[in-house]
């Protein structure tokens, strides 16, 4: 607890972090705009800094699905506060929300062909 109420300790992920936390996250490819959905949620929860979250993305991904969203995914930005609402927040909560509009768009809905 800090002086104004709960703050914010960093703790690097660990390799094995990452392993765990991606066990948490369906494959983008087949799992449609859901990934993004499930990444929203994992973040609010492990509430990962951005250089985390590219990590996270180059493992799950490869290097050429991970080419598709790159230029989304850069800075080392981080919360400052755990209130996601919080104004200082604003940059982070900003680059995860045209983070995941980037994987909706790179890994969009299928629609399954005789389906109508």
């Amino acid at each position: 607890m800090g002086p104004t109420g709960p703050a914010l300790v960093y703790r690097p992920w660990t390799d094995a972090d990452m392993t765990e936390a991606l066990n948490h996250l369906p494959d983008p490819r087949n799992s449609d705009t859901a990934f993004a959905l499930k990444l929203e949620t994992f973040c609010h929860e492990f509430m990962p800094t951005v250089s985390e979250i590219r990590r996270l993305l180059t493992k799950k991904l490869g290097p050429t699905d991970f080419a598709k969203i790159r230029q989304h995914c850069g800075g080392d930005l981080r919360l400052t506060s755990p209130d996601w609402e919080d104004a200082g927040n604003a940059a982070y909560v900003n680059a995860l929300n045209t983070l995941f509009n980037a994987l909706k768009t790179a890994f969009p809905n299928k629609i399954e062909k005789g389906r109508r």
